[in-house]
């Protein structure tokens, strides 16, 4: 009869105690063909214990880690300390973060389509070593969590809906990396641009498409400090009129997008012969047909009378992910998450709480009724030797 409590007791404390181990596997990423130790199907909630992450066996801890359909609350500690003297590029897309954490030697994140809103920081605020930084399509309000990564050379904060403050976008506050090359800040819900003492000598790339910037307010003169400006996106803005012909003042630019804006026929004529003519490309992003009051320019859509559609209202919807590939030339193209991210995105997280906390009422149940079958056995011996 004892022997029969031990095994349900064991039985008991293994379903509820074994430790969760993921090891990772070794694959080349799909966009950059960098080799990646990838971690899948992981599960870490703020109840999770005993878990653990691990190499492939036999390799060394990889300097590139990717997460691929998990559930994350935030990075776990388990995993930071086992690869952070190693990790120098980390990439977790749509893994309903709530945080993210940069230690000490990484120099790339790729986080976007996650809930993120708190960004620590784990390195020298003097020689920070982060140098690429993808946090789009995430819910950041400020610049407070980066601020002091000064040589982020690659910034992308597309699709975080609330970091237009009162739906202004203050390009100033961004002076602090001076070794930034590509700005995204695509459909951030901007209105309104202020751009007073906005030098960064190395900018290359700015993107602020899919905004609803207001003409008046984008002043392009403004803009001539960004002496190294090559491509400038403004394209999905809603805009009927450009100072148009400041942009060949901005001495190194080559591109400009425009489509997606609401000009005139004769006008975006006009616009796109003076620029052509002045060795600037107007290439057309989306193009996917215009409308039937509309004509179509240089695979652009206008119409003869101006149509100014209402501005939009602020909302925060499920994070969507901005697809591009790595590099200079990076597209923005916004298309939704197809993953675990939906509007019930706390569900998993939810549910993992749940089967942790019936497991542990299981496991004092289980244990009671075998503290009781275990008394009531001794009380029978005792009877019985009486």
């Amino acid at each position: 009869m004892i022997g029969v409590f031990r095994f349900l007791f064991l039985i008991a404390l293994v379903s509820t105690v074994v430790a969760e181990v993921y090891r990772c596997f070794l694959e080349n990423d799909a966009s950059t063909g960098e080799e990646h130790c990838v971690f899948r199907n992981v599960r870490y909630s703020t109840t999770t214990r005993d878990i653990s992450f691990e190499a492939p066996s036999g390799s060394a801890l990889p300097p590139r880690v990717t997460f691929e359909n998990s559930s994350l609350m935030h990075l776990p500690d388990e995993f930071l300390q086992t690869f952070a003297d190693k990790l120098k590029v980390l990439k977790v897309e749509g893994c309903m973060l709530r945080s993210i954490t940069i230690i000490y030697n990484m120099e790339a994140l790729y986080a976007r389509g996650n809930y993120i809103t708190e960004v620590k920081i784990y390195q020298d605020r003097s020689n920070s070593l982060i140098r690429e930084l993808d946090l789009s399509a995430n819910r950041l309000k400020d610049l407070r969590g980066i601020s002091s990564c000064k040589n982020l050379e690659v910034l992308n904060l597309s699709s975080n809906e609330a970091l237009a403050e009162e739906s202004t976008i203050d390009l100033s506050t961004f002076a602090i990396f001076k070794q930034l090359r590509e700005l995204y800040l695509s459909d951030v819900g901007a209105f309104y641009l202020e751009n007073n003492d906005f030098k960064l000598p190395n900018l290359q790339v700015l993107d602020l498409s899919r905004n609803s910037l207001i003409p008046s307010d984008l002043r392009v003169d403004s803009l001539s400090q960004l002496k190294a400006l090559k491509v400038l996106k403004l394209n999905d803005n809603n805009m009927a009129e450009l100072d148009y012909g400041l942009l060949p003042d901005l001495n190194s630019l080559t591109t400009v997008y425009l489509n997606g804006n609401n000009f005139r026929c004769d006008t975006l004529r006009t616009m796109l012969k003076f620029l052509h003519e002045r060795n600037i490309e107007t290439p057309a992003e989306l193009y996917s047909g215009c409308q039937s009051h509309q004509q179509e320019v240089d695979g652009m859509c206008c119409a003869d009378h101006m149509v100014i559609p209402p501005k939009p209202i602020p909302s925060y919807p499920t994070p969507s992910i901005p697809i591009y590939t790595h590099g200079t030339d990076r597209p923005t193209d916004i298309i939704p998450i197809d993953n675990e991210i939906d509007d019930n995105a706390t569900s998993v997280a939810q549910k993992v709480d749940d089967i942790w906390l019936w497991s542990t009422v299981a496991f004092a149940i289980t244990l009671a009724i075998i503290v009781a079958a275990a008394g009531f056995v001794l009380y029978r011996k005792r009877q019985n030797a009486r």
